[in-house]
């Protein structure tokens, strides 16, 4: 089954989605300011990180995503 991640953004961002498992990049998107929804995602800890268009990181962390 696929999974989720989703959230807000106050900024357009770059998603770079890390599988921890492997340390193998799973998804690199460009994502608009405000909702945003990455499906398609294997099961598993995955390490999440959003960078501006500028360079600067604006969110990362270890998330588990949802079906």
């Amino acid at each position: 089954m696929p999974y989720k991640i989703s959230g807000e953004l106050s900024d357009a961002c770059k998603i770079i989605i890390i599988k921890e498992s492997d340390w193998s990049i799973e998804s690199n998107t460009n994502e608009s300011a405000g909702s945003y929804e990455i499906t398609n995602l294997d099961a598993g800890a995955k390490l999440v990180a959003a960078r501006k268009s500028d360079g600067e990181g604006i969110c990362y962390g270890n998330v588990t995503p949802e079906e």
